[in-house]
């Protein structure tokens, strides 16, 4: 990277070497003889390497891979219950602790659900681009690998559905919302929760959930609904009738829900793992891959 004509370093791994965390020591030694000891004078040897985002003499005891793949489903439901949009924005972050000078390669199953990939410079493109195989020389510590994109994801694979019943007149107005599991292939949902946003015509709500614990603030006219846990093949509901500022006949606005809940251990497209291999090096590390399944911009309307 360039700025105005002079060469600046942005790699996290080589910006610690040149910087040095501070220490008490350390700053009465630069304040008592006036210089700046935090910054070294000279450049790390990877720096003017092709592999300058990896810093240089690297030894661990215990040498470790991890590898996060987090997905977030952005949907929008109408009033009937049909899928208006449904997309997946995919990442892998990765924890490497690896002596020397490794060189991992990763494939996965379902590899063609990644089109135009954002990939971390250490990753080979080439061989990415012919054979679908992340190739690369990891840095040291946490970094992002890379982030994908999946458009138009099939309806049939949300993995949460919403069952809702709102009645919103000068008298008898009431809600009813019920929250059910599916395509989670028997894995429970975690941490759910339901967010309305009701009209501003709305003055109070007295609602009972059959699980967890729900709120409702007047001056926002949100109502919160803190599900918690929620085991297949259950439905929690939420019911309860509303109170309607008087003399308001009618609402100007509908109201909208976004939920939010996690699935351990699943990601919505289907990827996964195959293999990750280390060349170079002759010490056998600990591997691990987590999945996690979370819901990003989901709403739906009432």
């Amino acid at each position: 990277m360039l700025d105005n004509g002079f060469p600046m370093s942005t790699e996290s791994n080589i910006l610690k070497e040149l910087i040095k965390p501070p220490k008490l020591l350390r700053s009465i030694t630069d304040a008592v003889t006036g210089r700046h000891s935090g910054v070294t004078s000279t450049l790390p040897a990877n720096q003017l390497t092709n592999i300058r985002w990896r810093r240089s003499g690297v030894k661990y005891t215990n040498n470790e891979a991890f590898f996060d793949i987090t997905e977030k489903i952005n949907a929008i439901i109408d009033r009937s219950g049909t899928v208006l949009l449904a997309d997946v924005e995919g990442s892998i972050d990765c924890l490497i602790h690896l002596s020397g000078l490794p060189d991992l390669t990763l494939s996965f199953l379902n590899a063609h659900l990644l089109e135009n990939p954002s990939l971390h410079p250490c990753v080979r493109y080439a061989r990415w681009d012919k054979q679908r195989i992340l190739s690369f020389v990891p840095p040291d510590g946490h970094f992002r690998l890379f982030s994908y994109y999946i458009p138009n994801l099939s309806p049939l694979a949300l993995p949460i559905s919403l069952r809702h019943s709102v009645v919103l007149k000068e008298t008898g107005s009431r809600l009813e919302i019920s929250v059910t599991p599916k395509s989670t292939s028997g894995k429970a949902l975690e941490q759910v929760k339901a967010s309305l946003i009701l009209p501003v015509e709305v003055s109070n709500v007295s609602v009972t959930p059959s699980q967890g614990k729900a709120t409702f603030d007047p001056a926002s006219k949100t109502l919160v609904w803190d599900v918690g846990r929620i085991e297949p093949r259950c439905s929690p509901t939420l019911k309860g009738p509303i109170i309607l500022t008087a003399g308001c006949g009618q609402v100007s606005s509908v109201p909208v829900v976004s939920l939010d809940f996690q699935l351990p251990q699943t990601t919505v497209s289907g990827l996964r793992v195959a293999r990750l291999e280390l060349h170079r090096e002759t010490y056998k590390p600990f591997k691990g891959v987590k999945y996690v399944t979370r819901a990003g911009s989901f709403e739906a309307r009432l």
